[in-house]
């Protein structure tokens, strides 16, 4: 099943992602656009992940407006949850998994803002957990061990002194 021809496909619903669509909408408003993201799509600030903990935020208060609203607003197709598979570029087609089941997505212009990796220690031992927190999706599984595994007065260790860490 093949996806409908899209002049700029970007994959990515990061600050990166969103910022692109948004400097093609403004300056190409026929343009077709297509988002490709295994989350939701959501848009929000990654900067208020070092901070939303302490200020008692659920991963639904950081979305400053959800992915399907966004899209629509910049006259964007969102193919949320899904997934890329491989990249052909000599056919420039993407290979996606998500929802719908596999499909093709065609581009002319392919943008990858899928953003960084946090590395993943292989740590060992007693802890009750072990999460690395760089994105949405991520800090909401953190805050459900939390909520599920300590009690006030436990020890939580922070490794990392990137801006989410400190």
């Amino acid at each position: 099943m093949a996806a409908a021809q899209a002049s700029v496909v970007v994959v990515g619903a990061g600050l990166a992602g969103w910022t692109v669509l948004k400097e093609l909408r403004r300056r190409q408003p026929e343009r077709p656009l297509v988002l490709v993201t295994a989350d939701a799509g959501d848009f929000y600030s990654k900067p208020v992940l070092s901070n939303a903990h302490a200020l008692g935020r659920d991963p639904a208060q950081l979305v400053q407006q959800a992915g399907p609203a966004q899209a629509a607003a910049l006259g964007v197709t969102l193919l949320a949850q899904t997934t890329v598979q491989r990249i052909d570029r000599e056919r420039q087609v993407l290979l996606l998994d998500g929802p719908a089941g596999q499909m093709e997505q065609p581009y002319q212009a392919l943008v990858l803002a899928v953003g960084a990796a946090p590395i993943r220690l292989p740590l060992q031992g007693d802890a009750a957990a072990v999460h690395a927190v760089n994105h949405l999706t991520d800090y909401a599984a953190w805050r459900q061990v939390l909520a599920a595994q300590t009690k006030p007065g436990d020890a939580v260790a922070v490794l990392g002194a990137g801006l989410i860490g400190v």
